[in-house]
């Protein structure tokens, strides 16, 4: 897994899948959310996201009051969102194919 982050988007290459990854992502977050209140996820490859993670981005909405937009790669992560009915808690959306 690699992270890129560019002002308020942060783009998450490669499979989210262990704590390790969790606490990656956590800690570039929390670093983003300390100047931006809006910020964008790019996920263009993981098929699924790990439970810890889905959590964190419900705490940073719910409790730090952060709009978070995530851009999925993925169709089988967008179907995983879908049923888990987090479409519109976490603004996901389906990347644009280029």
């Amino acid at each position: 897994m690699r992270i890129d982050v560019d002002d308020s988007e942060v783009t998450i290459y490669g499979a989210i899948k262990t704590i390790s990854d969790h606490e990656s992502i956590k800690n570039v977050l929390d670093d983003v959310v300390q100047t931006h209140k809006h910020i964008t996820i790019i996920v263009p490859e993981s098929p699924t996201i790990i439970s810890s993670v889905i959590g964190y981005l419900i705490k940073l909405i719910f409790m730090k009051k952060i709009q978070i937009t995530v851009k999925v790669g993925n169709d089988s992560l967008y179907q995983m969102m879908h049923e888990l009915e987090l479409i519109k808690v976490l603004n996901v959306s389906k990347m644009d194919r280029e």
